[in-house]
């Protein structure tokens, strides 16, 4: 799991989040997404078919949910759903030592009224 979000902008590009439920859904790519893939004009297809208006970011991970983001079929990783969630939701990039926390410590909540950024040494 990667600490180094993509931008929020580009995450509100590939993912719809829903703050009251703390689901995500993949949203519908265009073919510019996908140049970096071997056989661009199928992976593109594909993924639209597959995944679009589908959940996302539901892997289970020591209780907390997880996904990929499926950005670069070489480097793609996995992602913790509510570091995602909560920079979606403010539109700012986490630092590293900062860490987002479920208020009521079910590692798998995240609906946005559930999570608090604690800056690097805080509690």
């Amino acid at each position: 799991m990667s600490l180094d979000l993509p931008s929020p902008d580009l995450l509100h590009k590939i993912l719809q989040y829903d703050p009251d439920t703390g689901r995500f859904y993949w949203k519908r790519r265009d073919i510019q997404m996908f140049r970096s893939f071997d056989n661009d004009v199928d992976a593109f297809r594909k993924f639209n078919q597959t995944k679009s208006g589908r959940r996302a970011l539901t892997t289970p991970c020591s209780g907390y949910l997880i996904g990929r983001l499926w950005l670069h079929p070489y480097k793609d990783r996995a992602f913790l759903a509510h570091r995602v969630a909560w920079v979606m939701m403010t539109n700012e990039p986490i630092a590293a030592l900062d860490t987002v926390k479920h208020i009521n410590s079910k590692r798998d909540d995240n609906r946005f009224s559930n999570l608090r950024l604690v800056r690097g040494g805080q509690s």
